[in-house]
């Protein structure tokens, strides 16, 4: 049974979610996948963690009980959407 906790993420976790997003991307071990730092430079994808950090942005850390980082989730408004929702 897991007996670890969920924590709010902040701009220190980045990194690790970073890492999260990748394997997130490339979830497939059998296919050959491009390294992280090839993956980053699409534009697409880049700037799903580059603006990170809103107030209207949200990430979560799970941590194992030796406070290991062991998994992650974030929620983020992108682009166009963010200008709109700021008039709301």
């Amino acid at each position: 049974m897991w007996s670890g906790v969920t924590r709010t993420a902040t701009h220190e976790d980045l990194s690790f979610l970073n890492q999260m997003l990748y394997l997130a991307i490339c979830w497939d071990f059998e296919q050959d996948h491009p390294t992280p730092e090839k993956l980053w430079t699409n534009p697409s994808l880049k700037k799903l963690l580059q603006d990170w950090g809103h107030p209207d942005d949200v990430a979560v850390i799970a941590v194992a009980e030796e406070g290991v980082p062991i998994g992650g989730s974030l929620v983020s408004i992108l682009g166009n959407l963010r200008t709109l929702l700021q008039f709301f």
